[in-house]
């Protein structure tokens, strides 16, 4: 009130008396124009007016939508906002480290957070008319670590660089950061589980092998690798025989069914692309001779059993060539016939 030579004043507010007093607060509660007018009295009854006119801009109603809350890193979180009757919007993100983004946010946007911990975000709705509404978000936006995935792999016999062909067993060894529980896929269809573990291959072939480390809070991380087994034809070939004698197959006791007949024996028949067995006494006559693996030589001396070939050491001649080669394998051994 800056009345001079005035003894008493009222104020009236869009038409209401609100006070008598020389400095009142006034709020107005709606948008608009509004009027304020002072009348000063002097002792002689003499009054004047003085009006003064303002507007009062709508506030706008900040809204904004966080989700998901929780998540494990990298967490993309979507901030949607939903404000009325702003025109601009400011929003702040913290996160562990400091702030992680502060920038406008006119409609929807997703944010990568990389850092495990706590988030904080503020924002601030502006209207046309430069009326700022600020909101605290209550959420508190937890990231969970995720761990970090790794393996190595050794081989049971030879190094992962030379592989032996006889290995067909792999060890396996975590080398993750942040995990406590590992699930293995061997890339043969059979998993297994263990910070070590070890897994035998029932073939040769390269297999992708998938580790997935997991945390506490159910987060995830994999690792692949390759492992290879080489493909090995292997070769038994046994030094010695008991075929039943003519006079056990005269009377009927002959074959037992126990090592009665002689052939090599290999590891896989399916890797056998060429074959040839033959067998010769020690004058060096050929008693027996054949290109079909699984036939067996059950002593007879000439084709057909005509007669059978007495107790001795024979001179096997094995040729085979596997399926993965280019060229034969070639062996020679002895095997004794020892008639029961």
């Amino acid at each position: 009130n800056a009345s001079t030579g005035a003894i008493a004043s009222t104020w009236w507010f869009n038409g209401n008396l609100v006070s008598a007093m020389n400095q009142p607060t006034v709020t107005a509660t709606q948008e608009g124009t509004q009027a304020l007018v002072l009348e000063a009295v002097n002792g002689w009854g003499c009054t004047d007016l003085d009006t003064a006119y303002f507007t009062v801009y709508d506030q706008p109603v900040a809204a904004l939508n966080v989700f998901p809350l929780t998540g494990c890193q990298i967490l993309p979180v979507t901030f949607e906002n939903q404000s009325v009757g702003a025109t601009t919007s400011q929003l702040t993100l913290t996160g562990p480290s400091g702030v992680l983004f502060e920038g406008p946010l006119d409609g929807t946007a997703t944010l990568d957070l990389a850092e495990a911990g706590l988030h904080t975000a503020a924002f601030v709705a502006t209207s046309a008319d430069g009326c700022q509404v600020g909101l605290d978000v209550p959420q508190l936006i937890q990231v969970y670590p995720t761990p970090t995935a790794g393996f190595d792999a050794a081989p049971l016999i030879g190094t992962a660089d030379q592989i032996d062909p006889l290995n067909d067993t792999w060890a396996f060894e975590s080398t993750s950061i942040g995990a406590t529980i590992w699930n293995w896929n061997f890339g043969d269809g059979v998993v297994g589980g263990g910070e070590t573990t070890q897994h035998t291959y029932s073939g040769a072939g390269e297999f992708l092998v998938t580790l997935t480390a997991a945390n506490a809070f159910g987060c995830m991380a994999q690792q692949e690798g390759w492992v290879r087994l080489d493909q090995l034809l292997q070769v038994f070939v046994p030094n010695a025989f008991t075929p039943p004698s003519l006079l056990n197959q005269q009377a009927g006791t002959g074959s037992r069914g126990l090592n009665d007949a002689f052939r090599p024996v290999f590891s896989d028949m399916d890797l056998v692309a060429e074959y040839e067995l033959t067998i010769v006494n020690r004058w060096g006559e050929v008693v027996f001779h054949s290109f079909d693996p699984a036939e067996y030589w059950e002593g007879e001396a000439v084709a057909n059993g005509d007669h059978y070939a007495p107790d001795d050491t024979y001179v096997w001649t094995l040729y085979y060539q596997p399926t993965y080669e280019d060229i034969g394998v070639r062996q020679v051994g002895h095997v004794t016939l020892i008639r029961d």
